[in-house]
C-alpha cells in the first residue's frame, strides 16, 4: 500500500528523522498547499508499507512537531491488471 502524508514544510529535520526511524525508505515531495485559504509551502511524504500503524504514528508526530490542527493521510490503492 502507498500512503501519503501532507503537511506544512516546517521542522523538516524532525520529520525526516522520525520517518527514518519508522521506515526503511520514503520520498519527500515539495508542494504548495492551502489551509483555510492561506497558501503555504508543504511537503508530501510518500511511503510504501503495510505498517499502517507506523504511518499514523508519523502523522501524529508531525502534527505535534508543527503544532497543526490536522495532518492529512491518504492511502493509494493499487491493483494488478
Amino acid at each position: 500500500m502507498i500512503y501519503r502524508i501532507y503537511t506544512e514544510d516546517i521542522n523538516r529535520n524532525k520529520i525526516e528523522a522520525a520517518a527514518n526511524n519508522l521506515f526503511d525508505g520514503f520520498t519527500l515531495i515539495p508542494a504548495i498547499g492551502y489551509w483555510k485559504g492561506i497558501k503555504e509551502n508543504s511537503i508530501i511524504i510518500e511511503i510504501f508499507t503495510t505498517d499502517v500503524d507506523s504511518v499514523f504514528s508519523l502523522a501524529d508526530q508531525i502534527k505535534e512537531f508543527n503544532n497543526q490542527e490536522a495532518v492529512l493521510v491518504v492511502s493509494v490503492f493499487t491493483r494488478e491488471p
